[in-house]
């Protein structure tokens, strides 16, 4: 009964696997809120629990690319639109009671009159199973989509994410935060690698499928 389950990966000690995912509402595919799991115990013991613990509220988090095409992305000379994902989870990781989530939504800017796919950042307190902030990120024209997230052990953040345009290849950029930084915020992207060419799967479905599984 739920969307993707996804396991935290656990960057530091702990006798307690981390899960989460997101609950969808209604027929459009919007959630507003988290489920967390707890797993203790080992196989090898026999006394794993799994426990579906707190469902804190988030903002309402939106599929970008559903049947509609409400929000999947354009990109220089491509036939079809790359299928930029819906709202489950994409990647978990927990280090010293922080658990990071990420995941992809429909983003309507300001002063533009399409709907664009952007990331969904959210920070998880895991001893206190809150929301301790949630970031949005992405620009007016342009589609970001498929965010992957890593910790180091000073809690900094780095995510690694695909963006294009009607007018651009599809590139990777980077975004980080320091653990320090106001709340809901990011760093202004730098780019990874360039898109160099249009890209063109072959016939696959209604959409392009493009990097639903990266890391950081």
């Amino acid at each position: 009964g739920h969307d993707t389950i996804r396991p935290a990966h656990s960057l530091s000690s702990v006798g307690t696997q981390y899960m989460a995912s997101v609950d969808s509402v209604d027929d459009v595919s919007t959630a507003d809120e988290l489920h967390l799991w707890e797993v203790t115990g080992t196989p090898a013991a026999g006394d794993v629990v799994i426990t579906h613990g707190a469902h804190p509220a988030i903002s309402p988090l939106t599929s970008p690319c559903i049947e509609t095409e409400l929000a999947c992305a354009e990109h220089l000379g491509g036939d079809k639109l790359i299928d930029s994902g819906d709202n489950r989870l994409l990647e978990a990781v927990w280090r010293e009671g922080t658990m990071w989530l990420s995941s992809i939504e429909a983003c309507d800017w300001a002063g533009d009159p399409d709907t664009r796919s952007c990331l969904r950042l959210i920070e998880v307190d895991t001893d206190a199973s809150t929301v301790v902030q949630e970031i949005t990120y992405g620009a007016a024209g342009m589609y970001y989509f498929y965010p992957a997230i890593r910790t180091d052990e000073d809690g900094n953040l780095v995510t690694v994410f695909s963006r294009s345009s009607a007018s651009q290849y599809v590139e990777t950029r980077v975004a980080a935060r320091l653990a320090g930084d106001p709340p809901g915020t990011l760093s202004e992207s730098v780019l990874l690698k360039e898109g160099e060419t249009a890209y063109d799967p072959g016939d696959y479905g209604s959409e392009y499928r493009w990097g639903d599984y990266m890391g950081a």
